[in-house]
């Protein structure tokens, strides 16, 4: 799994109000958004993301090192969330680590490059605070 996780979906559109338009009129708003609108704390710290109707969370869920776990409890198929980085380059060291042509820490390390702006979690996996990344630290862009 990689990408923004979806949190929560609203029959409001917050995304259209935040612009000040109304769902049925919103003008397709959230185009002008394509990794989601930030949500900040009191403080300025991004919290999470809206987008359209959908709640998002602020980090890409990553779980490149949790692969071999994953297919050893026989998951076959993993979802790669579109974002606005190069789809690309991540499908292909997915598959490349999937493959066994690269282990997972390089995986990560490729996958940190291209998503350079962007922090990493897995917390959810873990089962802790699903913002947090387990099972070593990411370097923080």
């Amino acid at each position: 799994m990689f990408g923004r996780a979806p949190l929560a979906v609203s029959a409001r559109c917050y995304h259209a109000r935040a612009h000040g338009r109304r769902k049925d009129n919103c003008q397709f708003v959230c185009e002008d958004d394509p990794d989601g609108m930030p949500l900040l704390t009191a403080d300025g710290t991004p919290f999470l993301r809206v987008n359209g109707i959908q709640t998002q969370s602020e980090s890409y869920i990553c779980l490149v090192r949790e692969m071999a776990e994953l297919v050893a409890m026989g998951i076959r198929h993993l979802r790669l969330m579109p974002q606005s980085v190069d789809m690309v380059a991540v499908a292909e060291t997915f598959r490349a680590c999937l493959d066994g042509k690269i282990d997972s820490e390089e995986a990560l390390a490729q996958l940190s490059e291209t998503c350079a702006q962007t922090r990493f979690s897995n917390g959810l996996f873990h089962r802790v605070a699903g913002h947090r990344m387990v099972a070593g630290s990411m370097p923080v862009s």
